[in-house]
């Protein structure tokens, strides 16, 4: 059993050029007392619980808390279990700057639950690890041109994350994840109802990166990855401020880096790092472009 407790104090401010011109906060304080206690139940049951209680000047009291397991089933498989909650404070410039500021905001709380499962080979020769989570943050701040900054949408995650990694032989490895995340948007719909949406500007549902890694004998290595992002809706604005939506193309990137260490105690380290090695064409943000191929030498020394 262990336990760990302890106490936060932050203060936040902006100075102003003329501290007459308003009467909004631009200085607050958050004072956050926390206690975490861990115990082993069983010889291979560990029990995490925390909680923090966040004292903010502008908007009161916050209580966050968070409940892990952990199993160890057999020498190769485990599992676990998580749920929190959390919570994000508005910044200064939503409480108290000069652009639809709100003195009432509340912060955005979140609560989410994570499941999964690893299964380790002992000597380490491959190790595969499935992540299952949701997330539901509510009281989400916006921007209203008309009323400021507003606690108003709510947004749910639900997403699975599937890691690896394994040995092909001695000097040459291989690693690699695959995530799939999906939301959904609630917004007000001005009529007394509400608006759900699944696409979120520039968020890919997919994404994915595989690499390979060389070990050679002599201080040497070289590595090649290959990173996925998958379809994505975007927006832009024309001259007139009209906006418009387009579906942004999938797109594969490849890196390589290599690198060799030089001297007796072998810390001199030459290396080469190049992005985008096949020179792909494609578009993160509509409107602007992205490098071609770029390449990187250098050293470093370790005294």
């Amino acid at each position: 059993t262990y336990v760990t407790f302890g106490t936060q104090y932050r203060n936040e401010n902006v100075t102003r050029e003329n501290p007459d011109a308003t009467e909004l906060p631009f200085e607050t304080n958050t004072l956050s007392p926390y206690l975490q206690v861990g115990m082993r139940v069983a010889e291979s049951l560990l029990v995490e619980r925390g909680y923090r209680y966040n004292q903010h000047s502008n908007f009161g009291g916050q209580s966050n808390y968070s409940l892990a397991v952990a199993l160890q089933a057999t020498k190769s498989l485990s599992g676990r279990l998580n749920i929190s909650n959390a919570y994000q404070s508005p910044t200064l410039d939503q409480l108290g700057g000069p652009f639809g500021a709100n003195p009432d905001l509340q912060p955005q709380v979140a609560t989410a639950v994570e499941v999964g499962a690893s299964l380790v080979q002992p000597e380490g020769r491959y190790s595969l690890t499935i992540n299952a989570f949701q997330r539901v943050i509510k009281d989400v701040v916006i921007y209203d041109f008309t009323l400021g900054y507003q606690n108003r949408d709510e947004l749910e995650d639900i997403g699975v994350e599937l890691t690896g990694s394994g040995k092909i032989s001695p000097r040459l490895s291989l690693n690699g994840n695959l995530s799939y995340v999906k939301g959904n948007l609630s917004q007000p719909d001005g009529n007394g109802g509400t608006t759900e949406s699944d696409d979120f500007f520039r968020r890919p549902r997919a994404t994915g990166m595989f690499g390979l890694t060389y070990s050679g004998k002599a201080p040497f290595l070289v590595r090649l990855s290959a990173h996925y992002t998958g379809e994505r809706p975007d927006i832009y604005f024309d001259e007139n401020f009209a906006s418009f939506e387009v579906e942004l193309e999938p797109y594969l990137i490849v890196n390589a880096y290599a690198e060799y260490r030089l001297l007796k105690r072998e810390n001199l380290r030459l290396f080469a790092d190049v992005k985008n090695l096949t020179n792909a064409d494609f578009v993160e943000v509509t409107g602007f472009g992205v490098l071609g191929t770029t390449i990187r030498l250098g050293a470093s020394i370790k005294l």
